[in-house]
């Protein structure tokens, strides 16, 4: 089979086509390029077989076809997600990325307890200050600890319990949600938006939280004796680490892709 000459008409237009659909799925523009060849052959080989010259047909055949741009611009609108199946995505997205983000709250509830447990409950929650302690308060708070030494003792205890075993029964949550979810997601695709864009958003808060935390950890220490500063220090690295474990999911993502060729 001969190689069509370089100044065929049909060939000049699928060559402009071809760098029209830069930007389309590689799967749709080879389907856009056959079908386009296929029908400008068709054609131009019927007008050739009424007599008209083959160049002359060819030229016919592209003219009738239409321009490149508007043959392009159906494509992209047809092969554009409706806003429906795009809002489907996003909340499916979204509830994911918070069922691993309440589970990750859940774990830094057990790393809170831990903390706790080495430095006490004023390092987890630091001091009450004397504004807080209202009659009303300081009787809700020895209500959850009658044997308590003061108000503030008992305002620590409620405090540190609730950034443990809050968190945690926040996490248990998560962790129902996320098994659930993958259970419904699992039935089906299309119905999250493309793993690089949900991981670039989860390194994105998951980044930004870690730092905030750690920096907030940081501040206690220095104006607070370091008291308070383990519900920050609690959150910190699970915030990071779960940055890093979706910032090698998104660099492999990326590394898969071909390489730009270097002219």
């Amino acid at each position: 089979m001969s190689r069509p000459s370089a100044a065929s008409p049909v060939e000049c237009y699928l060559d402009e086509l071809l760098t029209a659909c830069a930007g389309l799925p590689p799967g749709e523009t080879r389907w856009l390029l056959a079908e386009t060849e296929a029908h400008l052959r068709d054609r131009a080989e019927a007008l050739s077989a009424g007599g008209v010259p083959d160049f002359e047909a060819e030229e016919q055949a592209v003219a009738q076809f239409g321009p490149v741009a508007a043959i392009v611009r159906a494509e992209r609108d047809r092969a554009r997600l409706p806003l429906l199946a795009l809002m489907r995505q996003v909340l499916g997205s979204a509830v994911l990325l918070g069922s691993v983000g309440a589970v990750a709250v859940g774990v830094s509830g057990v790393l809170a307890a831990v903390l706790q447990a080495i430095g006490g409950a004023r390092f987890v929650v630091g001091d009450p200050s004397s504004s807080a302690m209202t009659g009303s308060a300081c009787a809700r708070w020895f209500q959850g600890d009658p044997h308590a030494a003061s108000c503030a003792a008992a305002a620590i205890s409620d405090w540190s319990a609730e950034t443990t075993w809050y968190r945690i029964a926040f996490g248990v949550l998560g962790a129902l949600v996320l098994a659930v979810g993958h259970r419904y997601l699992a039935r089906g695709t299309g119905r999250l938006l493309p793993a690089q864009v949900g991981d670039t958003i989860a390194v994105t808060l998951f980044l930004a939280a870690g730092v905030a935390t750690a920096a907030l950890g940081v501040d206690a220490i220095a104006t607070a004796s370091g008291h308070g500063s383990g519900k920050w220090f609690s959150a910190a690295p699970v915030a990071l680490g779960a940055a890093v474990i979706y910032g090698v999911r998104l660099s492999r993502a990326l590394r898969r892709q071909p390489a730009a060729r270097v002219a």
